[in-house]
Order: structure tokens, then sequence, then C-alpha cells
């Protein structure tokens, strides 16, 4: 398979007080690519929400399946994603939750993706303050050239993970940097890795060192697959080896004579 690639990433977050929605602006965002978008919500009071849209006017997001939440201690990461860009540039990428909250949300752009299915294996997990927050593992990877992402919302403290780990090391990794919700009572901080799988059909996770309240992410996803072209010189070759060996049974195949009565 051909390897997915990153191409850049954005984020955005509620450093002040609460939000419904919260956006995300990349440039020059190009036609057939994929875009995933992470997102962390954190409440303190009442009942947190669910987030009910990912959209830039223009392109169709779709959740993963599945979203993780302690609704008790109001923490949740969610993970969409657009599997094929249609209208390209200058894109506002706007998350819209259905509860006020210190949301944050960090979107990312790739190429290479596989346009049909683009989500490979999700898993997701949350809690209070387990001392190593972790995905657990996603279902085993297709090629190497799948691309990898880990995302976790840590609720209380505002601090970023450390110490993040993925079970299987990713290459060319990165670490998505952004504004998180640090300065209220609605604390929280995302953080978001992504890479190249390194090892076809490996099982991966995520998880980090931080012991707060959490809801953590890993998914994989599908690099394209070249067209399978013919081989038409290989044809060839069978076409001619196959009539050379009708013409040596024709010319070697013993004639029976028929003698008619005289």
């Amino acid at each position: 398979m051909a390897g997915l690639a990153r191409v850049q990433a954005g984020g955005t977050g509620t450093t002040t007080g609460t939000s419904l929605t919260g956006a995300i602006t990349l440039a020059g965002v190009g036609v057939g690519h994929g875009l995933i978008i992470c997102i962390a919500q954190n409440l303190n009071a009442g009942g947190l929400g669910t987030i009910s849209g990912v959209s830039d006017t223009h392109n169709t997001y779709v959740q993963s399946g599945a979203a993780t939440a302690d609704s008790t201690n109001k923490c949740a990461a969610d993970l969409w994603f657009c599997k094929q860009v249609t209208t390209g540039g200058s894109l506002t990428i706007t998350v819209t939750a259905t509860v006020a909250n210190g949301l944050s949300a960090t979107a990312v752009e790739v190429s290479g993706q596989d346009t049909g299915k683009f989500i490979d294996s999700f898993n997701s997990a949350s809690g209070t303050a387990a001392a190593t927050p972790a995905s657990g593992n996603t279902g085993a990877t297709k090629g190497a050239g799948e691309f990898c992402v880990g995302t976790v919302n840590l609720h209380g403290s505002g601090a970023l993970a450390t110490s993040p780990v993925f079970g299987v090391a990713l290459t060319s990794s990165t670490t998505e940097t952004l504004a998180n919700n640090s300065t209220t009572a609605e604390k929280g901080a995302l953080t978001t890795i992504d890479g190249l799988v390194t090892t076809p059909g490996s099982v991966e996770s995520f998880g980090c060192a931080v012991g707060d309240v959490f809801s953590i992410i890993c998914a994989t996803f599908l690099a394209s697959v070249p067209p399978q072209y013919p081989d038409v010189k290989l044809q060839a070759v069978h076409r001619a080896s196959m009539w050379c060996k009708g013409e040596r049974e024709r010319l070697w195949t013993p004639r029976r004579r028929i003698y008619l009565p005289a």
C-alpha cells in the first residue's frame, strides 16, 4: 500500500468560559485529501452533552462511530473525519456541541488516504484519575502505510499529557498543539499525536502518564491502494508461448492413414 502523509494541522480552544462551537481555519487544503478532527469537551457543572456536528459548509464529515465520555466527571473525547475533500482552499471547520463547555479541537489534513473507507480501526476509553490512561487496542493494521492518531483529553489540571506513547512506535510522528482551556474552571487539555504505522498487522494503542480524569482515543486510517494494471508485455509473451505450443502439437501429432478398398 502507498503510505498516507500528514499535510498540516490546526486547532482551537475555548481558553475562557464555555462555548457551543469551536472553529478551526486551515489554508490551502487540497482537493482529494482527508481531514481528521479530534475534539475534547470539559464541563464542571450540569450535564455534558455530545458533538452534534462538524461542518465547513462544503465537505461531509462523519463521526468515527464511537465517542468516549466520562459523564460523571464531565470529560469527553470525540473523533470525526472527512474521507475526501471535494472543495479545498481556505476552510473554516466548525465543531458544534449540544451543551456549552470548554471545547477544544484539532484538525489534521492527510494525503494518500483510502477515499472509500478511510478509517480502519478505532478504540477508546475513559475514567477517573488512572495513573496511565490507555485507549485499549485497535484491530490489526492492514499495512505499513497506515496513519495512526492518538488523542487524549485530560480534565482537571489543564495540563497537556506527559509521556504519550503508542503500543507500536510510529514513524514521522507529530504532536499537534493548540490553545487549551486552562484558565477557567472548565479546565481541559487535548493532546493529539499522529504518524505512520511501521509494522503491517500490528495492533495499536495509545496512552500517557498523567493521572487526571481522562477520555482517550486511538484510531488507524487506511492508505490508498495503487490501481492494478494488467502486464501487457507478460500477456503478449504468454500468447506467443501458447501459439508455439499449439504449432508443436499440430506438427508432431501422428496422422492416421486411411486405406480405401480397391
